[in-house]
């Protein structure tokens, strides 16, 4: 029965920058007449959990406005159009840390906000990360980089200062990884 809702028509309401807002009405059988509801078509997002030779992890410290506050997060961002999403996540990582490292391996692909947004973040590791260039981050981005052993990351996680959850999703899907292959 879940599985019986149509979409009958969706109207764009908004373009703002980075995404747009749609209005999609949906029917059911189950349900008397339409229903509408408001969906952020946005691009995909990719954000990276890079380890130096050390096992540090690479963090950066940024003002979010959703927030409105600076929050310590893993490196990342918006996938360009056209872009492959292990590009992205090295692109990332450079521009905002000066780092570079292996090649991006896919830690797992996720829906952030399904009920709300139409768009993934795919989360990658990049290993061996070595700062080899200047930062270039985009110009309303100041952004500063810490590292922290893992060990201290997971203790971030538990103590608020690393409260993003796609980014401790990242974090944990790397230890389980790890877990499964000892």
């Amino acid at each position: 029965m879940v599985h019986r809702w149509k979409q009958l028509k969706s109207i764009k309401r908004g373009h703002f920058r980075i995404f747009d807002v749609t209005e999609d009405f949906y029917q059911h059988p189950g349900v008397p007449g339409q229903r509408s509801y408001f969906v952020m078509r946005t691009s995909a997002w990719v954000t990276v959990l890079a380890l130096t030779a050390a096992k540090e992890v690479i963090l950066v410290r940024q003002f979010r406005p959703g927030v409105g506050q600076v929050r310590l997060e893993l490196p990342g961002g918006v996938i360009d159009p056209g872009e492959d999403p292990a590009t992205a996540a090295a692109r990332e990582l450079r521009e905002e840390t000066g780092y570079v490292g292996d090649p991006p391996v896919l830690l797992g692909t996720v829906e952030p906000n399904p009920a709300l947004q139409d768009n993934l973040c795919h989360a990658f590791l990049i290993d061996n990360a070595r700062q080899t260039h200047p930062q270039d981050p985009d110009p309303d981005e100041i952004i500063e980089v810490e590292c922290l052993p893992l060990a201290d990351v997971t203790q971030a996680m538990n103590d608020g200062r690393l409260p993003h959850g796609l980014h401790q999703l990242a974090v944990l899907r790397y230890l389980l990884l790890q877990r499964d292959r000892s």
